[in-house]
């Protein structure tokens, strides 16, 4: 139970996972951290016994989609002339973008990350806080009997 505590932190049951989170915990609040959190298992809050919940999920595509075409506009015209005859779409965009992260921690540096302004990198985070929000979150028909359960 979460009881007097202010948060609740999610880990699995693996031992190793349970041992990661006690230890980060133990960094963030000092030794008597379960003073202050609680250490939950999502496997066992409900979350996988809610019979609706992908309808939050999916309910946060169309919001995506529609933020897609709104940050990466300019970017998506930019990168569809060199395609030719490809019909670029701001979707590929977007996937392009995720490369960048990926190549950062791979290679420590990626000059590719420089195809993208400032602006689109700060929509890219917010397309992610959208994501949370609108799949699992306030926003998500399903999120807030899920969010209340997870405390």
């Amino acid at each position: 139970m979460i009881g007097h505590t202010c948060c609740a932190k999610r880990s699995s049951s693996q031992t190793r996972m349970v041992e990661s989170a006690e230890n980060f915990l133990a960094g963030f609040f000092g030794l008597s951290w379960a003073e202050h959190a609680s250490l939950l298992d999502p496997a066992v809050t409900g979350v996988f016994d809610c019979t609706r919940h992908d309808e939050g999920v999916l309910s946060a595509i169309e919001q995506l989609h529609t933020w897609q075409s709104i940050y990466l506009k300019e970017r998506t015209g930019k990168l569809r002339k060199p395609t030719g005859n490809y019909n670029w779409t701001a979707a590929d965009s977007f996937y392009a973008q995720t490369l960048c992260p990926y190549e950062t921690v791979a290679l420590g540096y990626s000059d590719f990350c420089q195809l993208f302004t400032y602006e689109e990198w700060e929509g890219f985070g917010y397309f992610f806080d959208i994501f949370s929000a609108a799949g699992f979150g306030f926003l998500s028909p399903t999120g807030r009997q899920l969010t209340g359960c997870l405390g």
